[in-house]
């Protein structure tokens, strides 16, 4: 279309062409970045779950521990019990990695990563929470903080299941994903106006932009009637 009007520029047509044209791409972008965006929630309110449920089940094996601590000996302990304790450790085990010390009596210390001693989410009797920051940026990048509100200490080195998978690919997939549609429709739009900018219109004004970006891409309508030689 561009091409076209370049050569007969005072064609209402053509220049309405152009106008549709540029609508229909940035209805693309727009629709780009929507997709984007929606995966961006979605996946900040899955890390967000996991982290409840984990801190949920932290909770429940500390109470399971308290249990526990009532017998010396493992071997005296109500099986029911001793079940439920592993069941509790193979749904943490499946949000994020974790590593397990046992106790003589079956009570258990939970860390996140490969060390027990390192990271303690449950520390016999006693549960320490974790929780997601999203730091600022398109898409917010995530970290894993542990005692979040108290000592935070970045766990996201140490992480893995469910929620590592999460959060890697939000920030190795989805935020550059993001950055590189603003990188294209950015120097897309600069590059159209700017040649916009070297034309005239019908009144012999200088050409006005077509695209706008604020924060959507969007066309100009007002182009229609008065148009852009290009």
């Amino acid at each position: 279309s561009l091409r076209a009007l370049s050569v007969d520029a005072s064609s209402d047509v053509l220049r309405n062409q152009v106008v549709s044209s540029g609508q229909t791409l940035a209805s693309r972008f727009n629709g780009l970045a929507t997709q984007l965006d929606d995966l961006d929630a979605e996946t900040r309110r899955i890390a967000e779950d996991k982290v409840g449920t984990f801190n949920a089940l932290a909770e429940q094996l500390a109470s399971i521990n308290t249990n526990l601590q009532k017998s010396s000996d493992v071997t005296k302990q109500p099986a029911n019990l001793l079940d439920s304790r592993d069941q509790v450790l193979r749904d943490l085990a499946q949000i994020t990695r974790i590593s397990v010390t046992e106790s003589a009596n079956g009570t258990v210390s939970v860390g996140i990563g490969g060390n027990a001693r390192n990271a303690l989410v449950v520390d016999g009797l006693k549960a320490i929470p974790v929780g997601v920051n999203f730091l600022p940026g398109t898409p917010n990048r995530t970290e894993l903080l542990l005692n979040p509100y108290e000592d935070p200490v970045n766990l996201s080195g140490l992480i893995g299941g469910e929620l590592g998978g999460v959060m890697s690919f939000r920030d190795q997939m989805l935020a550059p994903a993001m950055s590189q549609l603003d990188d294209i429709a950015s120097t897309f739009i600069q590059e159209i106006n700017a040649a916009h900018a070297k034309g005239m219109d019908l009144n012999e004004g200088p050409g006005k932009p077509l695209f706008v970006s604020n924060p959507d891409f969007v066309v100009d309508y007002s182009m229609a009637k008065s148009g852009v030689t290009v």
